[in-house]
């Protein structure tokens, strides 16, 4: 596997560093993950527990091996020491100064071991007026944001299900360990890469803060609907919802003839999949709703039937974007 042969100690807990080290350790690593003895991450106890293990902690700490060190005791740091300095990664989670406060600032760490990678997770960064400040999940969906253009446009701000923030950072922190390895392999030395809670959010608002930054407009919420393109959301046909996304030209052309309306290709407003304005955007929805109304959606299968006509049209074979609604986790 592509990181076997290398080690990774691990001093993190609860979501973002977890799931980083959990990446890494999925590409073959060799992580040693170090907890509070008696406590452990607090993750171990929360969620649905079966015959003592949590599914939620073992779901992200899977592939790693453990051990407890009281990181407050000399004792314990002399352990941390020799583990560091027998390691290629540190990756660790605490609020920017608890590492350095315990004896392992960086000059600490280049002197244990030059060829360290060294990763910090945060919530807003290392540098900035919010450094010093803890973060979660939902409080970093809140301040990027990304809550501000998710949900119904005359409803509250709202925030994703699964804990997005945390898993984007972890995201880009194990890129970072895997380009600062990269980069180690020419250069011969470790160095230090970091990711935040705040920052990775913000790095996935895409289009919407490309188009605020271009305009000074700020984006408005849309539910399932798309800010640029329609017909595009989720449809409520006659035994389900269908999620159709013919964000391409082409596939908004397709969609056209399977929904039986090639008389909107007459109709400037419609013609494209580009609305001229908000009122037409509105009409092509609710136009693409109609029609699906009287559409009998048959499973995964992507089958799209008209209602009276057992002749089935395959979305996927039509080359549209879409698919059923799946109400379970994980389709």
């Amino acid at each position: 596997m592509p990181l076997s042969g290398l080690r990774v100690v691990d001093l993190t807990r609860i979501l973002a560093g977890p799931f980083c080290s959990m990446l890494l350790a999925d590409m073959g690593a060799e992580v040693i993950k170090v907890e509070t003895p008696g406590e452990g991450d607090p993750v171990r106890r929360q969620g649905v527990v079966r015959t003592g293990l949590s599914w939620y902690f073992a779901g992200f700490n899977r592939n790693k091996r453990s051990l407890t060190l009281n990181l407050r005791d000399a004792e314990g740091r002399a352990v941390l020491a020799r583990l560091i300095a027998g390691s290629d990664v540190l990756v660790e989670n605490f609020r920017p100064g608890v590492l350095a406060a315990m004896g392992f600032d960086r000059v600490r760490l280049a002197e244990l071991n030059p060829a360290l990678v060294y990763c910090n997770i945060t919530g807003f960064g290392t540098g900035g007026p919010y450094r010093d400040r803890p973060s979660f999940d939902f409080v970093a969906q809140a301040m990027s944001g990304f809550m501000s253009v998710t949900g119904e446009p005359d409803g509250a701000p709202m925030r994703a299900g699964p804990p997005i923030a945390d898993l984007v950072a972890g995201v880009y922190a194990a890129l970072g360990v895997c380009a600062a390895l990269v980069r180690r392999s020419h250069i011969g030395r470790g160095e230090t890469v970091g990711a935040g809670l705040n920052n990775g959010m913000i790095g996935m608002l895409g289009f919407l803060a490309a188009n605020y930054l271009a305009t000074g407009e700020a984006p408005q919420r849309t539910g399932n609907d798309h800010a640029i393109v329609s017909p595009y959301g989720l449809f409520r046909t006659q035994d389900g919802e269908v999620a159709i996304a013919p964000s391409q030209e082409q596939s908004y052309q397709r969609l056209i003839d399977a929904l039986g309306l090639p008389e909107l290709r007459d109709d400037a407003d419609f013609r494209t999949n580009e609305p001229k304005s908000r009122r037409t955007h509105g009409q092509r929805q609710r136009q693409v709703g109609t029609v699906c109304g009287a559409v009998i959606l048959c499973g995964a299968r992507q089958l799209v039937v008209p209602a009276g006509n057992r002749s089935a049209n395959r979305l996927d074979q039509r080359g549209i974007t879409g698919g059923p609604a799946d109400h379970r986790v994980g389709g």
